[in-house]
């Protein structure tokens, strides 16, 4: 998304809404999101966007180690 999203931006057509993308990261797909973002260098120079996109990784990685100590 993160990829599709600077796609856009250089078109200049519409873009994927940033909590969408907020979402996706606490989703699952933060790992992807974080190596696109530094790929095409996107998103990069907006703090908020970069603590929110790190605790939904954060977020991810807690509840996998939960789910791996409960097994």
């Amino acid at each position: 998304m993160m990829l599709y999203d600077k796609r856009q931006a250089r078109k200049g057509s519409w873009r994927v809404q940033e909590g969408s993308l907020l979402f996706l990261s606490v989703l699952g797909g933060g790992f992807g999101g974080l190596v696109a973002s530094r790929l095409a260098r996107h998103k990069t120079k907006k703090v908020k966007f970069l603590i929110c996109f790190m605790l939904g990784i954060l977020i991810d990685v807690l509840f996998l180690w939960q789910w791996l100590n409960i097994r």
